[in-house]
């Protein structure tokens, strides 16, 4: 199905029945109707509560972010208000982060700090999972936000996110750039040698997904050498499987998308026997929590 619109949608979105809504690069979230594919209207959203990713359950969207002023990284609102804001030209303050807190690190000021602010949201009938991109451990939390339970995830053959202490000492350090050239050099090499996550879900039976990825920045900051990884835990950690390598074409930057165990990559490969025709393909996986291989099949 094509949804067609003159702005730019970003990669963040969220689909629900007749519903489907994607958050643009300029701030706003822009709803359809996914029978009609007519545009509905947008939201406008207040800088500081933007949100990096979005979960369903049953008639409300829950989404994810960091308040750089806050520190808060949930909010929820009911599809049903959404909807009407959208088709009555949006109301900025709809959706807002109130509950919950990110960790440490990523409320520090610093240019590093702000350019990590990723959360990523699962929630369930009992309790919500977030994970945060430079972060190994995802947090079981209540709907108010308040922490259950920290579920640290293993590292394999992936490079790894960074503990909470090794990474605000890194901030300190470093201080704040005194130069453009000197914000780069920081930035990339940060970039370069740690795992960020690029997803979280969970199954029926509670097991957790993550999906990780390695990167590197040219000298035109484009992003090299991707490569993602998936891994898998029990509830509560004590079982799990670390890094599974995905397969990519190495064309680009592939985009994951998780929806409890099933793996959906947005990818490009190479069209025939061409050089330099690159065509858009959706690879599907299924994560089976019970089969530790290390290989996709």
């Amino acid at each position: 199905m094509a949804l067609v619109s003159s702005r730019n949608l970003g990669g963040v979105g969220f689909t629900e029945g007749t519903v489907v809504g994607f958050l643009d690069e300029v701030g706003k979230i822009e709803v359809f109707s996914a029978i009609s594919r007519v545009h509905l209207g947008s939201i406008r959203l207040d800088f500081d509560h933007r949100p990096a990713s979005f979960s369903i359950l049953r008639d409300s969207l829950w989404f994810a972010g960091v308040n750089p002023k806050s520190g808060r990284t949930l909010g929820v609102v009911a599809l049903s208000q959404l909807v009407d804001a959208a088709s009555d030209g949006g109301t900025t303050g709809l959706l807002e982060l109130t509950r919950g807190s990110a960790p440490v690190p990523y409320t520090v000021d610093h240019p590093l700090a702000f350019s990590l602010a990723h959360a990523f949201v699962d929630v369930g009938d009992d309790d919500v999972l977030l994970a945060y991109a430079a972060t190994p451990f995802v947090l079981r939390v209540d709907r108010s936000g308040a922490v259950r339970d920290t579920v640290w995830i293993a590292q394999g053959t992936r490079r790894g996110e960074v503990a909470e202490p090794k990474l605000l000492a890194m901030m300190q350090e470093s201080g704040q750039p005194q130069s453009r050239e000197e914000l780069r050099t920081t930035m990339f090499g940060f970039y370069g040698s740690v795992s960020f996550v690029r997803g979280v879900s969970r199954d029926g039976d509670g097991n957790i997904y993550t999906i990780h990825q390695d990167s590197n920045r040219d000298d035109d900051a484009n992003m090299t050498a991707v490569s993602l990884y998936a891994a898998v835990s029990d509830p509560r950690g004590a079982l799990q499987c670390a890094d599974t390598l995905i397969p990519t074409s190495g064309i680009g930057v592939p985009i994951p998308l998780l929806a409890a165990e099933t793996l959906w990559i947005l990818d490009q490969r190479m069209q025939g026997d061409a050089t330099t025709d690159v065509v858009t393909v959706v690879r599907q996986f299924k994560i089976d929590a019970t089969r530790c291989t290390g290989a996709a099949r």
